[in-house]
């Protein structure tokens, strides 16, 4: 019964939430957070991005990205064939480009048996489709391009500090001033 109250209240949470922002405060600020809740077409929200109807345009550009990245296509293919997964237990949280590239990289360390949480470095390089592909895709994505600083720090806190969520590698490429 317990867990019965928490989700309810959560759900009300989100739901009130997203009743003021589409209500009162995006009607009257201009707010990069997108605080609506979205979700994959297979339910999926734990992720912060800018629209995830990007996704399919950032797929094409993962498969391209794929194309000139054979050694960690290799290495994908082979741990499919193989079944190996020598990543196992590894809980990544990364805090770099979310690019083509990059998603090529995340998807590969998820093949090979991670599990991921992953923001952008700073506000100006996230790949907005890409970063929705990852998140249709099921991988949670914090991040945005043009998103205020207090937004950036936002996105890291949730890659570090989620619900059941403990790190166990920390990959970064982020300058702290």
């Amino acid at each position: 019964p317990h867990l019965c109250v928490v989700l309810l209240i959560y759900l009300i949470w989100h739901l009130l939430c997203n009743y003021i922002f589409n209500n009162f405060i995006s009607k009257h600020f201009s707010i990069a957070i997108p605080l609506s809740l979205q979700a994959a077409s297979n339910g999926f929200n734990d992720f912060c991005i800018k629209n995830i109807s990007l996704a399919k345009l950032g797929r094409k550009e993962i498969q391209l990205a794929e194309q000139e990245m054979p050694g960690l296509m290799l290495l994908r293919k082979k741990t499919t064939v193989t079944g190996d997964k020598p990543l196992k237990g590894a809980k990544i949280t990364g805090c770099t480009h979310i690019t083509s590239q990059a998603a090529v990289l995340i998807e590969t360390l998820v093949a090979c048996g991670a599990s991921v949480r992953w923001c952008a470095c700073n506000v100006h390089s996230t790949q907005n489709e890409v970063a929705a592909a990852l998140a249709e895709a099921g991988y949670p994505m914090f991040g945005w391009r043009g998103m205020s600083e207090d937004d950036f720090w936002w996105c890291i806190e949730q890659c570090l500090a989620a619900t059941k969520w403990q790190p166990n590698i920390v990959s970064t490429h982020i300058y702290i001033k």
